[in-house]
Protein backbone atom coordinates (compact mmCIF):
# COMPACT_ATOMS: atom_id res chain seq x y z
CA UNK A 1 0.00 0.00 0.00
CA UNK A 2 1.43 3.57 -0.94
CA UNK A 3 -0.63 5.72 1.94
CA UNK A 4 0.66 5.57 4.90
CA UNK A 5 -1.54 5.01 8.39
CA UNK A 6 -4.61 4.46 5.96
CA UNK A 7 -7.26 1.78 6.77
CA UNK A 8 -8.71 -0.38 4.40
CA UNK A 9 -11.30 -2.69 5.12
CA UNK A 10 -14.62 -4.46 3.66
CA UNK A 11 -17.33 -2.60 4.94
CA UNK A 12 -20.91 -2.60 4.44
CA UNK A 13 -23.29 0.20 4.31
CA UNK A 14 -26.90 -0.94 5.69
CA UNK A 15 -28.61 2.01 4.36
CA UNK A 16 -28.42 4.31 1.09
CA UNK A 17 -26.81 7.56 1.49
CA UNK A 18 -28.90 10.53 -0.64
CA UNK A 19 -27.04 13.26 -2.16
CA UNK A 20 -28.13 16.86 -3.43
CA UNK A 21 -25.44 18.81 -5.19
CA UNK A 22 -24.27 19.93 -8.35
CA UNK A 23 -22.53 18.54 -11.60
CA UNK A 24 -20.77 20.30 -14.29
CA UNK A 25 -24.11 20.52 -16.03
CA UNK A 26 -26.26 22.03 -13.82
CA UNK A 27 -23.70 24.52 -12.47
CA UNK A 28 -22.61 24.85 -16.51
CA UNK A 29 -19.03 23.66 -16.34
CA UNK A 30 -17.24 22.03 -18.69
CA UNK A 31 -16.92 18.48 -17.96
CA UNK A 32 -13.78 17.20 -16.83
CA UNK A 33 -11.24 16.88 -13.94
CA UNK A 34 -10.45 20.58 -14.13
CA UNK A 35 -14.32 21.74 -13.32
CA UNK A 36 -13.91 19.64 -10.35
CA UNK A 37 -12.25 22.43 -7.65
CA UNK A 38 -14.77 24.72 -8.94
CA UNK A 39 -17.66 22.69 -8.76
CA UNK A 40 -17.03 22.58 -5.12
CA UNK A 41 -16.46 26.02 -4.94
CA UNK A 42 -19.71 26.87 -6.19
CA UNK A 43 -21.67 23.81 -4.13
CA UNK A 44 -19.98 25.81 -0.74
CA UNK A 45 -20.92 29.23 -1.83
CA UNK A 46 -24.41 29.27 -3.65
CA UNK A 47 -25.82 25.93 -2.78
CA UNK A 48 -25.28 24.43 0.59
CA UNK A 49 -26.95 26.68 2.88
CA UNK A 50 -30.07 26.13 0.67
CA UNK A 51 -30.02 21.99 0.51
CA UNK A 52 -32.93 20.89 2.77
CA UNK A 53 -32.76 17.72 4.19
CA UNK A 54 -29.61 17.37 5.26
CA UNK A 55 -28.31 14.73 7.61
CA UNK A 56 -28.08 15.77 11.05
CA UNK A 57 -24.29 15.38 11.37
CA UNK A 58 -23.29 17.03 8.08
CA UNK A 59 -21.80 14.86 5.10
CA UNK A 60 -20.55 15.85 2.03
CA UNK A 61 -20.13 13.07 -0.37
CA UNK A 62 -18.40 13.41 -4.05
CA UNK A 63 -19.80 10.35 -6.19
CA UNK A 64 -17.86 9.65 -9.50
CA UNK A 65 -19.99 7.63 -12.53
CA UNK A 66 -19.28 6.01 -15.68
CA UNK A 67 -19.79 9.81 -17.08
CA UNK A 68 -20.66 12.15 -14.33
CA UNK A 69 -19.34 13.71 -10.99
CA UNK A 70 -21.63 15.00 -8.56
CA UNK A 71 -20.49 17.09 -5.65
CA UNK A 72 -23.31 17.39 -2.33
CA UNK A 73 -24.05 16.59 0.68
CA UNK A 74 -26.05 13.61 2.29
CA UNK A 75 -30.01 13.99 2.67
CA UNK A 76 -32.53 11.79 4.02
CA UNK A 77 -34.85 11.07 1.07
CA UNK A 78 -33.84 10.34 -1.97
CA UNK A 79 -34.76 12.53 -4.95
CA UNK A 80 -34.51 15.29 -7.47
CA UNK A 81 -33.99 19.09 -5.60
CA UNK A 82 -35.20 21.23 -8.28
CA UNK A 83 -31.96 22.34 -9.79
CA UNK A 84 -29.84 20.74 -8.21
CA UNK A 85 -28.33 16.84 -8.96
CA UNK A 86 -29.12 13.60 -6.77
CA UNK A 87 -27.03 10.08 -6.55
CA UNK A 88 -27.77 7.66 -4.22
CA UNK A 89 -24.86 5.70 -3.03
CA UNK A 90 -26.53 2.03 -2.62
CA UNK A 91 -26.34 -0.23 0.50
CA UNK A 92 -23.63 -3.10 -0.19
CA UNK A 93 -20.47 -4.59 0.61
CA UNK A 94 -17.49 -1.65 -0.16
CA UNK A 95 -13.95 -1.62 -0.40
CA UNK A 96 -13.59 1.06 2.40
CA UNK A 97 -10.07 3.60 2.97
CA UNK A 98 -9.97 5.89 5.91
CA UNK A 99 -7.27 8.15 5.63
CA UNK A 100 -6.20 11.36 7.34
CA UNK A 101 -3.50 14.42 6.43
CA UNK A 102 -2.27 17.31 8.52
CA UNK A 103 -4.31 19.44 6.73
CA UNK A 104 -7.35 19.31 4.50
CA UNK A 105 -5.28 20.44 1.74
CA UNK A 106 -3.17 17.64 1.95
CA UNK A 107 -5.98 15.42 2.63
CA UNK A 108 -7.75 15.56 -0.74
CA UNK A 109 -4.91 17.39 -3.03
CA UNK A 110 -2.01 14.98 -2.00
CA UNK A 111 -3.54 11.51 -0.29
CA UNK A 112 -6.66 11.29 -2.38
CA UNK A 113 -4.79 10.74 -5.61
CA UNK A 114 -2.83 7.25 -3.77
CA UNK A 115 -6.05 5.76 -2.35
CA UNK A 116 -7.74 5.23 -5.44
CA UNK A 117 -4.43 3.26 -6.64
CA UNK A 118 -4.25 1.50 -3.12
CA UNK A 119 -7.81 -0.04 -3.24
CA UNK A 120 -7.92 -1.40 -6.82
CA UNK A 121 -4.22 -3.04 -5.03
CA UNK A 122 -5.90 -4.13 -2.14
CA UNK A 123 -9.34 -5.54 -3.74
CA UNK A 124 -7.09 -7.23 -6.22
CA UNK A 125 -5.09 -8.92 -3.70
CA UNK A 126 -7.95 -10.01 -1.57
CA UNK A 127 -9.48 -11.35 -4.82
CA UNK A 128 -12.57 -8.89 -4.95
CA UNK A 129 -14.03 -6.75 -8.04
CA UNK A 130 -14.62 -3.58 -7.93
CA UNK A 131 -17.65 -2.22 -9.43
CA UNK A 132 -16.89 0.61 -12.22
CA UNK A 133 -20.05 1.70 -11.98
CA UNK A 134 -18.82 4.50 -9.64
CA UNK A 135 -17.05 5.18 -6.54
CA UNK A 136 -17.51 7.95 -3.63
CA UNK A 137 -15.90 9.99 -1.49
CA UNK A 138 -17.16 10.75 1.98
CA UNK A 139 -16.13 14.19 3.73
CA UNK A 140 -17.90 13.70 7.60
CA UNK A 141 -17.76 17.06 8.42
CA UNK A 142 -17.00 15.94 12.12
CA UNK A 143 -13.64 14.43 11.08
CA UNK A 144 -13.15 17.07 8.05
CA UNK A 145 -12.70 19.40 11.00
CA UNK A 146 -10.50 18.21 13.57
CA UNK A 147 -6.67 19.08 13.67
CA UNK A 148 -5.93 15.95 11.44
CA UNK A 149 -9.07 16.19 9.22
CA UNK A 150 -9.75 12.30 8.04
CA UNK A 151 -11.76 11.01 5.17
CA UNK A 152 -13.03 7.85 3.52
CA UNK A 153 -13.50 6.36 -0.04
CA UNK A 154 -15.90 3.66 -1.08
CA UNK A 155 -15.49 1.04 -4.15
CA UNK A 156 -18.71 -1.09 -4.30
CA UNK A 157 -18.01 -4.72 -4.39
CA UNK A 158 -19.04 -6.40 -7.28
CA UNK A 159 -21.57 -8.67 -6.95
CA UNK A 160 -23.62 -6.62 -4.87
CA UNK A 161 -27.52 -6.77 -5.90
CA UNK A 162 -28.12 -3.14 -6.46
Amino acid sequence: MKTKDAKVERFHLDAPMHISGLNPLNAHLPCGPESLGMLWDIFHRDVLETVHGQVQSAVEIAAVTNCDYIVGCQVTQSGQIEGLASFTVPAGDYDRRIFSAGSFEELVEERIMTIWDDMRVWAEEQGLALSKEFAAEVYPQDTVSQERPEMYCLYLIEGNEL
